[in-house]
Formats: C-alpha cells, structure tokens, sequence
C-alpha cells in the first residue's frame, strides 16, 4: 500500500509538466525525466531524454505565443515504485494565425528515483483540436 499522499505527488508531477511546457522551460521539463524516457505521440516514439526534449525544444522554437495545459481527471495507481496514471487534458494555444484547443488523454508510467517521481513512459493522445474564430 503507499504512503499517504503518494497518489498526490505523482499528480504534482503532471501540473509541473504542464507549467513547464506552457513557461517554455526546458531545464523544469528535464528535471522530471528517466535517461530512458519514451513520448509516444501519433508521429512515433522519441526514445531517451534528449529525443523528449528536442520535441519540446521545436514547440518552443514554433509560433506559438501563448499556451495554457489543464490536466484533470488523473487516476493513479501507485505499485511498489512504479506509478501508472492517465488523464484527460486540454492545451489551449494562440500564435499570429490564431487560436485553437487540443483535447485529449496522458497514459503515463513514472518511476520513483531517490524518493522523486519521474516520467519514464509519457503517452499524449490528442483526440480532438479545435480551432477559435479570430
């Protein structure tokens, strides 16, 4: 059985993820990362750190001006040091040619590395992006 409040660190994890990628801050977004950390998206598996990362790096570098992530509805279930989660999440985005919202779902693997929670498997699926007439 975990420790109490065991299930809320590994949902502290998720919001630092979405605060990282919304304040562009790659260092924060590191921090929270396996050396064998996998992104599964619809373009493919980026497997290790750095290949997470140059995904981030590339969204960062993109028009995007202004991004904002809420992350609901997580369900964790914590086994020994490992912590399987999924969530539903929305991204909502402006940049020079507009405004859109990206709805869908996390199905993400954490594993506890000296007592700290860390992203080894980080499952995005969008399963709907809808544009904001300007």
């Amino acid at each position: 059985m975990p420790e109490p409040g065991e299930h809320e660190r590994v949902r502290s994890v998720l919001h630092t993820y979405a605060r990282a990628v919304d304040s562009g801050d790659l260092e924060r977004l590191a921090s929270l990362l396996t050396d064998d950390v996998e992104l599964r998206r619809v373009d493919g598996p980026h497997e290790g750190r750095e290949a997470f990362l140059a995904v981030y790096r590339d969204f960062f570098a993109s028009p995007v001006e202004w991004c904002k992530h809420l992350v609901t509805n997580v369900d964790v279930v914590v086994d020994g040091g490992r912590a399987y989660v999924t969530a539903y999440f929305q991204a909502v985005m402006t940049s020079p040619d507009g405004a859109w919202a990206v709805y869908g779902e996390y199905a993400d693997e954490l594993v506890a590395v000296d007592g700290t929670w860390l992203f080894h498997r980080k499952t995005i699926d969008v399963q709907r992006k809808l544009a904001f007439a300007g």
